[in-house]
């Protein structure tokens, strides 16, 4: 398993995580902590994306010579941070999501990777035994 297979699966993992936290939350009658699931789990996704995305954007040789991408790309990333604080305050701010769902939204990506981690290291095992 390659590591952009790695990855995406972990992402994957974390959008089926997200949803299925945010159905049960409905279907247990709790729509707040089904939106703070839904709404979490959609900027953690995004986030481990977006974070890729940047990292391959520095890190690629061939743009390592443009000063001026590196600038933009990194006030792109400083942006995001931005805007992310300022849509989870008004979340907060007006009470769309429920704290603790929103805070176990964010967690799918680390679930993902712990999930993704035991399913490459399974593979590895199969591989060399």
């Amino acid at each position: 398993m390659r590591e952009s297979g790695i990855l995406q699966h972990i992402e994957w993992y974390g959008w089926a995580l997200t949803w299925l936290l945010a159905l049960a939350a409905l279907l247990a009658r709790y729509p707040l902590v089904a939106s703070g699931f839904a709404i979490g789990g959609a900027l953690s996704v995004l986030h481990f994306k977006w974070l890729a995305l940047f990292l391959k954007a520095v890190v690629t040789p061939g743009k390592r010579q443009y000063s001026r991408i590196k600038k933009v790309v990194l006030a792109a990333y400083l942006g995001k941070y931005l805007i992310i604080c300022g849509a989870v305050y008004l979340l907060f701010r007006y009470e769309v999501v429920d704290p603790l769902g929103f805070l176990g939204g964010l967690s799918v990506i680390f679930l993902g990777i712990c999930i993704a981690g035991i399913q490459h290291s399974m593979h590895a095992d199969e591989r060399q035994g």
